[in-house]
């Protein structure tokens, strides 16, 4: 079986994709003829679905050998116009390829637009026949049904050389051992996902570029660790703002399931940032304490405080907090005053979060962002 090309790019082209208006990144003309600021593509990668079979962080424990601030782009649901046009159309614009996973009867029913994916770069993968809800429930007849119709009805569109026969993406991310190796025994590659940005929930374009962007994980924490990634942080918003700072963290730990640490991380690096912004505050303290079954993070400072009336209308750095403990079973607490300066106290517990599962994730953003 043939191995299939990934198309990656840097993570800042995510950002000046989804913000086309609002940024741009240095490419080579040469790279992107007609468009000088173009993104490009950084590099192909191949991929043996054989090495690879299961792929995606929220569910598994593999990812893809990324560099630094690489990210494979990847699409699903589609294709369905205008939106897939669109998103080409950008794609095009900026010289960068993705993934995509097409649902079957959506293929059929749109195969110009089918073609035109595959025509322009892009790889493509399938996502079942139906796009069926069910796949951790359903009988395996109709799961194999649904994988096999959808490849069908791909590779009727587009000939049989394409990834359709082997990049698979359950719908709703539904996994059950049974049909994960079902998909394995036919060299099928699973993906899931490193980051989920929340498109199908209605959110605008700028909502969901701060959710990806916040959700990426930090290279920082493979290079340095969860304890020296906290303190370089805090060193840097010292270095560059004049607060001092104090830490209480602890010389070792063992090590910490990745959501939970990439959580942790984000959360004091968002207040750490909006201490440096906001707070016009001359010290600040962090302290990480963990138990056998829990991990306490506390950011205090000293400065102007807030509303929560005025948090909200400065950022979303507090909300992305709540979404990211909400997801793993934990709390955030938040006790700030005008010129009392903010205490965040953020409990997270250990033994949810080498536990968490895709619908937990889910239904806790529900209940955070519907709140």
């Amino acid at each position: 079986m043939a191995d299939r090309h990934l198309m990656l790019w840097r993570t800042l082209g995510l950002i000046v994709l989804m913000l086309a208006a609002l940024a741009t990144a240095k490419a080579r003309a040469a790279d992107c003829p007609g468009n000088p600021n173009a993104l490009g593509t950084s590099r192909v990668l191949t991929i043996d679905p054989r090495e690879f079979p299961r792929i995606g962080m929220v569910q598994y424990t593999r990812s893809l050998p990324l560099e630094d601030k690489e990210v494979v782009l990847t699409f699903d649901d589609g294709p369905l116009p205008p939106y897939t046009n669109r998103v080409l159309d950008v794609l095009a614009e900026h010289c960068v390829n993705a993934d995509y996973f097409l649902v079957g009867r959506m293929a059929r029913g749109y195969p110009d637009l089918t073609r035109r994916t595959l025509a322009e770069g892009h790889t493509v993968g399938t996502h079942s026949d139906n796009h069926l809800l069910g796949f951790d429930r359903a009988p395996m007849d109709t799961v194999k049904s649904e994988i096999e119709q959808g490849i069908a009805s791909v590779g009727a569109v587009l000939g049989k050389a394409t990834a359709a026969h082997e990049f698979f993406r359950i719908p709703g991310f539904s996994r059950r051992q049974e049909v994960e190796a079902n998909l394995q025994s036919r060299r099928l590659m699973t993906w899931s996902a490193d980051v989920v940005a929340d498109d199908w929930k209605h959110i605008n374009a700028f909502e969901v570029v701060r959710r990806t962007i916040a959700r990426l994980s930090p290279r920082v924490l493979e290079e340095l660790g969860l304890l020296a990634g906290i303190r370089r942080e805090a060193q840097l918003v010292s270095r560059h703002t004049g607060i001092a700072g104090d830490l209480q963290v602890p010389e070792e730990i063992q090590p910490l399931r990745r959501e939970l640490e990439v959580a942790i991380y984000r959360s004091v690096q968002e207040a750490l940032h909006n201490i440096a912004k906001h707070s016009r505050a001359s010290h600040f303290y962090v302290k990480l304490d963990v138990a056998s079954s829990k991990v306490t993070v506390l950011i205090e400072d000293d400065g102007v405080g807030f509303s929560p009336r005025t948090a909200r209308d400065r950022g979303f750095g507090l909300e992305g907090m709540r979404e990211r403990a909400a997801a793993l079973g934990g709390s955030v607490t938040v006790r700030s005053g005008q010129e009392k300066g903010t205490r965040i106290r953020l409990l997270f517990p250990i033994e949810s979060a080498r536990n968490v599962n895709p619908a937990t994730l889910e239904n806790s953003l529900h209940r955070v962002n519907a709140a």
